[in-house]
């Protein structure tokens, strides 16, 4: 009877269990590469993603801000236009004339604001001016002169002089159209007396 001692196992049998164990390593080893690598693909997306949407946030940002000074920039140029353009004609409205110096102060006025139209977004012009101007009716393509009486909204504010904005209202131009439109409007006093209007100017944004 043999001893089971010194039995031995077949070749066959050894190299069998030998390449089931290998191959068993070798796939515990490729489970574990592929773990890591979907590990490393989800970290790196969603850092990716966090990059992604910073940067997306931080150029809207940029966008947003840049716009804002735009239009913060066209704003000033159009207080600098009207307050430049009313400065300009203001010796003529604060000073009395007789109807031959009120008719080449009217040429005057109209060359200067024409020069102002569609300029800093400047789509018409509106001039209150004393009631006594013999041109205080005249009315063109893209301009139009009041009286300081027919002056809307409230007198009192106006009186201290100053530049006002007004939020988007519906105007009707020289042409008889009618626009939904911004308004910037400055007032200017009488050097003679303070407590009444020499001009008032809108110039209206569309």
């Amino acid at each position: 009877m043999r001893n089971l001692d010194t039995v031995k196992m077949p070749k066959s049998v050894i190299m069998s269990k030998g390449k089931h164990i290998l191959r068993m390593l070798l796939i515990m080893i490729l489970l574990f590469v592929l773990c890591f690598l979907i590990v490393s693909v989800l970290v790196y997306t969603g850092n990716s993603s966090k990059s992604m949407r910073e940067e997306l946030c931080r150029k809207i940002q940029m966008t947003t801000e840049q716009t804002c000074n735009n239009v913060n920039y066209r704003f000033e140029q159009v207080i600098e236009g009207t307050s430049s353009l009313l400065g300009t004609i203001y010796p003529f409205l604060n000073e009395e004339s007789s109807k031959f110096e009120q008719v080449e102060e009217y040429t005057e006025i109209c060359r200067t604001m024409n020069e102002y139209i569609n300029k800093h977004m400047i789509s018409f012009l509106r001039l209150y001016v004393p009631d006594k101007k013999i041109y205080a009716d005249q009315i063109s393509m893209s301009y139009s002169f009041h009286k300081i009486k027919d002056i809307p909204g409230e007198k009192d504010k106006m009186i201290k002089g100053g530049v006002f904005w007004e939020p988007t209202h519906n105007v009707k131009f020289g042409n008889g159209t009618f626009h939904d439109v911004l308004t910037c409007s400055v007032a200017v006093k009488r050097l003679s007396d303070y407590e009444e209007l020499a001009g008032f100017l809108c110039a209206y944004i569309y």
